[in-house]
């Protein structure tokens, strides 16, 4: 997926909107998108949104894609029949979610409060898919996590180390090089807030004490200082570089946030940098990310950061790229989404409307129907129907249609088995209209699932575990 035809020539979105909005009414999407976020603490301010969701809004109306901005810190999620509807506490009528076309872009300001995360839980269980998930958000709020994921993915980052107490700082001096001057920063922050400059092991000591008065119970990370004039960060999407910007270092200071005033312009990097910063995005499980890189005096790329919510406006006035535009664009498009999967074990026990429960094999090697089983059935092809039975129980149903199945092996022969449509229902969910074939399973599990059914429900299978969402039948 290239991006090349979304850079503007004035402000961030101009072309892009001549470009996409021709029409003065575009037809509506059948994919519906939703953005989880926060209201301004600022009580002044008229607009309730942040920028970057303020943008999204602005972009689907333009774009008629239906959207709900979710304000996560007061929202509810209400299942009513079979559709789920999420409501913010001020409105009843809500917004219906179907898995099926339904996507959610998450900002990180979700990500302040447990209960605000859970939303995030219960959206990924119901399928829909995030931008980005819960896992790939909590690891990013967390510097020392963040920094290990990237370890551990053999990428350059500047010596870093934890430190837990004044026990535990000698230990972690030597392991960043234990000299100065050291870059200090809290676990949890962002634009800057929480990054602190050290000169010596005097002012490192202040610093330290200063901030377990505050809080005893704060982790700290020192990191090895690689003097620069400006950071880079790069905006990965899926598996693309989206956008680049060189931030300057602010006068009398060390750091380089545009939130904080910062001087932005665009910046070419290199292969083995774009390399890096896809790479680092895959490291932590981000869809959508922002990653800083620095480079040493000998030009050595470094990776300090990865941001799971990044800011945007930054970026778009140093690139002239209508950055959101594109994030949008890649949500709504469904071949790119990849929802996250609820572990089962390899035998769970399903229910079939009407006909009862079942021990279940879920099968990934299964490409084909799902299969049910039968001692006997009986083809009525002008009546289009079955009747088939299970031990003494006789069952009739309307087939969709009939398979021509190649038995192979000593049983060379062609069969006609039926596709018929049943309920199952699995892990309190009920799925309707799945299409089963009948097949005579006698010895082996009278269910077999295939991968179609899995994918619908967000199933992975843990091929060394049984029963790990339902009890088995005796």
């Amino acid at each position: 997926m290239r991006f090349d035809n979304f850079v503007t020539e004035s402000s961030p979105h101009s072309l892009y909107e001549k470009i996409l909005y021709e029409k003065k009414t575009p037809p509506k999407s059948n994919i519906s998108l939703l953005t989880l976020t926060n209201r301004k603490d600022d009580e002044s301010k008229d607009n309730d949104l942040f920028r970057t969701a303020q943008r999204i809004d602005d972009i689907c109306k333009k774009k008629n894609v239906p959207h709900y901005t979710v304000f996560a810190e007061s929202a509810h999620i209400l299942r009513e029949s079979e559709l789920h509807i999420i409501h913010n506490y001020d409105d009843k009528e809500g917004f219906k979610i179907n898995s099926d076309n339904t996507v959610a872009i998450i900002r990180g300001s979700v990500g302040r409060y447990k209960s605000t995360m859970d939303l995030i839980s219960q959206l990924e269980r119901m399928g829909v898919f995030c931008i980005n998930n819960r896992s790939t958000l909590e690891i990013c709020s967390d510097k020392y996590r963040t920094m290990l994921s990237i370890v551990d993915s053999n990428l350059p980052t500047p010596k870093t180390s934890l430190i837990q107490d004044m026990n535990t700082l000698q230990y972690a001096l030597e392991v960043v090089g234990d000299s100065f001057p050291l870059v200090v920063k809290t676990l949890t922050g962002s634009k800057g807030i929480g990054v602190f400059y050290v000169e010596s092991l005097k002012s490192l000591n202040s610093i330290l004490q200063m901030i377990w008065k505050i809080n005893e119970d704060e982790e700290l990370l020192i990191q090895q200082y690689i003097e620069i004039p400006f950071d880079i960060r790069v905006h990965v999407l899926g598996d693309e570089i989206i956008a680049s910007m060189k931030r300057y270092v602010l006068e009398n200071d060390f750091r380089s946030n545009f939130s904080l005033g910062g001087k932005v312009e665009k910046i070419k990097i290199t292969k083995e940098e774009e390399e890096m910063c896809i790479l680092a995005s895959k490291a932590v499980g981000a869809t959508w990310a922002a990653v800083d890189i620095v480079r040493d005096s000998k030009g050595n790329p470094f990776i300090i950061e990865v941001n799971s919510s990044p800011g945007t406006e930054g970026i778009e006035k140093s690139t002239k790229i209508n950055l959101v535009g594109i994030v949008v664009d890649y949500a709504l498009n469904s071949d790119n989404w990849v929802r996250v999967s609820k572990e089962c074990g390899f035998r769970e026990t399903i229910k079939i409307k009407g006909i009862g429960n079942f021990e279940a094999k879920f099968d990934t090697g299964n490409g084909s129907l799902c299969v049910l089983h039968s001692d006997k059935y009986e083809i009525n092809e002008k009546k289009k129907i079955v009747v088939w039975h299970q031990g003494e129980k006789k069952y009739t149903n309307n087939y969709k249609e009939i398979k021509n199945v190649k038995v192979g092996g000593l049983r060379d022969y062609t069969e006609k088995r039926p596709v018929i449509n049943v309920d199952i229902s699995f892990d309190g969910i009920l799925y309707k209209e799945v299409d089963i074939v009948l097949d005579d399973r006698k010895g082996r599990s009278p269910v077999l699932i295939n991968r179609m059914f899995m994918r619908k429900a967000n199933l992975m299978v843990n091929p060394s575990k049984r029963y790990v969402l339902s009890k088995e039948e005796k």
